[in-house]
């Protein structure tokens, strides 16, 4: 898995992330690829047998390649949540909600979890309650930093990886 972050611009578009995901294909293969998107928005390859994900925080972009169906998710860990109680209320678990008690980072590390697996199951927002962030049937692998919460969701275990900084 390659595991690209940008800084991101004001006023940050579609157009300008598929602009991130060509670079990023340029790097990793050496040529771009054209980016469709399915019936929800999740980018895809045109004619490659590699899979992307992208996500998104107020100041960065990460866009993520690997051989497999992934999802991947980031929060900066000191992002504060309003309404966190609703939230958890409405999508999370009697056991996710017992695991985060009153920690905000715990909250954005179950939400995140949720997240990248709704990247991968790439059907949106109506698969929220399907991620079992603590019992999941596939593999949350952690690649938070000091700064961010991440994780990304796949059937297949992540073994090798690059991160590329400020490319």
């Amino acid at each position: 898995m390659y595991i690209y972050y940008y800084n991101k611009v004001k006023g940050h578009t579609r157009k300008n992330t598929d602009e991130l995901i060509k670079k990023s294909c340029i790097h990793r293969f050496g040529k771009t690829y054209e980016i469709l998107r399915n019936e929800y928005g999740k980018p895809y390859l045109k004619d490659s047998d590699a899979y992307i994900s992208v996500t998104h925080t107020d100041s960065t972009v990460l866009i993520a390649i690997w051989d497999a169906e992934f999802g991947i998710d980031c929060e900066k860990k000191d992002r504060l949540i309003k309404n966190s109680e609703k939230i958890c209320e409405k999508y999370f678990s009697p056991e996710e909600i017992a695991y985060i008690g009153n920690s905000n980072e715990k909250f954005l590390e179950i939400w995140v979890k949720k997240e990248a697996f709704i990247k991968f199951s790439g059907k949106g927002f109506r698969d929220i309650k399907k991620a079992k962030t603590l019992s999941a049937s596939g593999f949350y692998t952690d690649f938070s930093d000091e700064e961010n919460i991440i994780f990304t969701f796949s059937e297949k275990k992540i073994k090798n990886f690059k991160i590329i900084r400020n490319f």
